[in-house]
């Protein structure tokens, strides 16, 4: 029981990993560059965290 534990808490990490990097790039959006807060916004952060994820670990070259 404690494998399917660990193996649920590590299939989490990289979901959580992309929202805490959304989360960055709409901070960096909304702060300094002065784009107006939305939810589309917050939604292309996050896909752009995950895309972020899938590129470093596939290694595209």
């Amino acid at each position: 029981m404690s494998n399917l534990i660990i193996e649920l808490l590590l299939r989490l990490i990289k979901p959580l990993f992309a929202v805490l990097l959304g989360g960055l790039v709409y901070w960096i959006a909304t702060g300094p560059l002065g784009a107006p807060g939305s939810v589309e916004l917050g939604l292309i952060s996050i896909l752009c965290g995950a895309a972020f994820i899938l590129l470093a670990q596939e290694g595209p070259l």
